[in-house]
């Protein structure tokens, strides 16, 4: 009997698939976003050692990292997604590959913020919650980051940590791939 084979992913219905338009029009479309997300993380750089000005200062960088992670975030998913659907794809490999080198160099770009936020101390931080109401989502997360003060290092180990962990996660991704293009070689009914 012959083992049952699954059909590509352009040979499927669309409606059974992910509405990868509903985040980029097309691969043309994320490459642009690409390109000028990673260009943009460079305006984080105006807010670093600065944060200890005041509430308004830490709101507005707030605000950048959020938007800025959010745009990293788009990228990723859409990247994500379409190395999912086909393991095999090398476009697909490479704009995963991509992906994952931003998100290393937005979280490298936001490594200040740990250490500085620290260093204002936790009752200033907390007269600042109170007076600028943009901070007001912040309770937990500066109650989570004075629990683990003890493992926050300085900016520049904070950043390097970052790239680090990006390089593993992509050793890991090699590996994965690697290995399902050896099973679809040896073992063609799988694919």
């Amino acid at each position: 009997m012959p083992a049952p084979s699954l059909p590509s992913h352009g040979e499927i219905d669309p409606r059974y698939t992910w509405n990868a338009p509903s985040l980029f029009p097309s691969a043309a479309a994320w490459e642009d976003e690409l390109l000028a997300c990673t260009g943009s993380l460079t305006d984080l750089e105006r807010f670093r050692g600065r944060l200890a000005e005041g509430p308004s200062t830490l709101a507005d960088a707030l605000d950048g990292i959020a938007q800025a992670m959010q745009r990293v975030g788009r990228i990723r998913i859409y990247a994500g997604m379409s190395a999912a659907v086909d393991t095999t794809d090398q476009a697909a490999a490479r704009m995963s590959g991509q992906a994952q080198a931003l998100v290393a160099q937005a979280t490298a770009a936001c490594a200040f913020l740990n250490p500085e936020l620290l260093a204002i101390g936790e009752p200033s931080l907390r007269a600042w919650i109170s007076a600028e109401p943009r901070l007001k989502a912040l309770p937990h997360y500066v109650d989570d980051l004075f629990r683990r003060q003890a493992h926050v290092r300085s900016r520049e180990v904070e950043e390097l940590l970052d790239y680090v962990n990006t390089l593993a996660r992509k050793t890991t991704m090699v590996e994965r791939l690697t290995l399902d293009g050896l099973v679809s070689l040896w073992h063609p009914q799988l694919q």
